[in-house]
């Protein structure tokens, strides 16, 4: 079996993942403090009149994979699975209020 996962058309690459997710990610990879703060001030700098792209990525995962869950109410299972991918309170309920406003 291949190890390597490749994305198809249609897949969105890379996966959302918050701020605190990606820089746990490049530790364990083994890249060093400044290395790491420098991708994710490159990867999470907010876009010139853009929102911030972390809760860019937390609207985006609660509209394809939790809004079914909000609809009928569980908005606590919505809040702890964020919270378990790394993102942070405040984003977390920015998100959920856009995809609610839709």
């Amino acid at each position: 079996m291949n190890a390597t996962r490749r994305p198809g058309p249609t897949a969105c690459w890379p996966p959302a993942r918050s701020r605190r997710a990606a820089a746990q990610s490049l530790r364990q990879k083994g890249l060093a403090p400044a290395e790491v703060a420098g991708a994710l001030e490159a990867v999470y700098a907010p876009e010139d009149g853009g929102d911030d792209p972390e809760l860019e990525a937390a609207a985006a995962l609660v509209d394809s994979r939790y809004r079914k869950k909000l609809a009928i109410g569980r908005r606590d299972l919505v809040v702890a699975a964020l919270q378990r991918r790394g993102f942070a309170y405040p984003v977390i309920k920015e998100a959920i209020r856009r995809v609610e406003e839709e």
